[in-house]
Formats: C-alpha cells, structure tokens, sequence
C-alpha cells in the first residue's frame, strides 16, 4: 500500500491536473491498476481511533501482576521475575487460562525499561 502522501497526490494529479490514470502512473512510476485504484476510490485519510475492549481473560489479574512486579522491584536484578516466570505462577496459583503472549505483552508494559 502506498503511503497518504502519494495517495494524496495521485487524487490530486486525477482531480485538479486532470491527468489520466496512464499519465499519472508513468509520471509515479507505478502499476496503472494501482493509479486507477487510488484515484477514483474514496479513502479515509485520517487515522481511525482504535475502539478499546474489554479483557476478559487477564482483568481479574490485572492487580496482582502489578503487585509482583513492585514486589520484584526491591529483589536484585537476577531475582525477579520474567514474564514466563509470571505465566508460570498464574497457572500454578490460580485458575488461569489465559495464554502466555497475552502476559508477555501486559508485563511489557509495565515493567519499566532496563536500558
């Protein structure tokens, strides 16, 4: 996919230079079915807010991943946990049924850069 930009510009070199779509695809050398494309379609060019969902699976965890987290803040760098380490408990402690990658990415948030 072409960036707004060049999207932009075509429907401009279509609308307002009235170029052809062949003109228009030699003078950007690209494909004429993408010239065609990008100038007679009507596109959405601002960016779209993501709709924010529920979490069904990690909610009620949400508190006690924060806590392990802070806990581990105090604990020598080797000590604390990883996110597997977390996954692991979760499933040991409660009944978890989440997936691994989903408190991969929610400890990635948390947990404060080590660079």
């Amino acid at each position: 996919m072409l960036e707004m930009t060049q999207i932009n510009y075509i429907k401009f070199l279509r609308e307002k230079e009235d170029l052809s779509i062949t003109e228009i695809a030699s003078k950007l050398e690209i494909n004429w079915r993408t010239a065609k494309k990008y100038a007679e379609e009507n596109f959405d060019t601002e960016n779209k807010v993501k709709q924010k969902r529920d979490k069904p699976v990690m909610g009620p965890y949400f508190n006690l991943i924060r806590a392990w987290l802070e806990e581990d803040l105090r604990m020598p760098k080797k000590q604390r946990r990883t996110a597997k380490k977390i996954y692991n408990q979760l499933k040991e402690l409660t009944n978890f049924e989440g997936s691994y990658r989903s408190v991969r990415l929610y400890v990635r948030k948390l947990k404060p850069d080590s660079s």
